[in-house]
């Protein structure tokens, strides 16, 4: 039976604790989706890297199919390192990271903003360069995080994106209900995913998998 433990599989056990904190905190996310549904943006431009560019690929395929609206991901090199003039009127730009601390995010930001972009940033570490350069920040809630594999911030940023677009379409669909019961759906769940974590699996651990998908569940696979 295997009894090891690590600092990731600690954090990983956290997971359901955050999303709870996050559920009993949504009007966070709610008031953000009725402001997005509010101000009709043209475009989402998202700029994040690793597990966090993963995060904003899932919310790219869940605010297509569900607004109808493009997104498109922009390199922080285009502003850091190639100083490109970008057009942003009408445009958001979304930043995802757990750390907010990496200078070429917030260069990015800066040439979004004076493009004319509303930079909205969602973040672990609110208070950060990114959090500090940004017009508006959502906090994933997550607690810190020291192993170096993001785990319970990753389910976090995917929980507050999915919760912002499920406000910012609510009024396109009349089902006022289906958020609040996403919601007690997904309490349930984590509560017994969160058992699981704490189970002493018997089989070790393959080093390696493989796997197909497409879409949300491809990109809430990868990493």
């Amino acid at each position: 039976m295997i009894h090891a433990s690590t600092q990731m599989l600690a954090e990983i056990r956290e997971a359901p604790a955050v999303v709870a904190r996050q559920l009993a905190h949504a009007e966070i996310y709610r008031e953000e989706g009725e402001r997005l549904r509010r101000e009709a943006p043209r475009f989402v431009a998202t700029c994040a890297r690793g597990s966090s560019d993963q995060a904003v690929t899932f919310f790219k395929y869940i605010a297509e199919q569900r607004l109808g609206l493009p997104i498109a991901s922009v390199g922080p090199s285009i502003a850091s390192v190639y100083g490109a003039e970008l057009k942003f009127e009408g445009g958001i730009l979304l930043t995802v990271s757990q750390s907010g601390g990496s200078p070429d995010l917030v260069s990015l930001q800066e040439r979004a903003a004076k493009g004319g972009a509303r930079t909205l940033a969602l973040l672990n570490v609110t208070d950060s360069a990114v959090g500090n350069a940004a017009g508006s920040v959502l906090p994933m809630m997550a607690g810190q995080e020291k192993a170096v594999a993001a785990t319970k911030s990753f389910v976090a940023s995917l929980v507050a994106l999915a919760t912002v677009v499920a406000h910012w379409k609510r009024r396109q669909d009349p089902s006022r209900r289906a958020v609040s019961a996403a919601g007690k759906s997904g309490s349930r769940r984590w509560n017994a995913i969160g058992r699981r974590a704490h189970c002493q699996w018997r089989r070790p651990i393959p080093c390696s998998r493989s796997g197909a998908g497409r879409g949300l569940g491809w990109q809430a696979k990868l990493p």
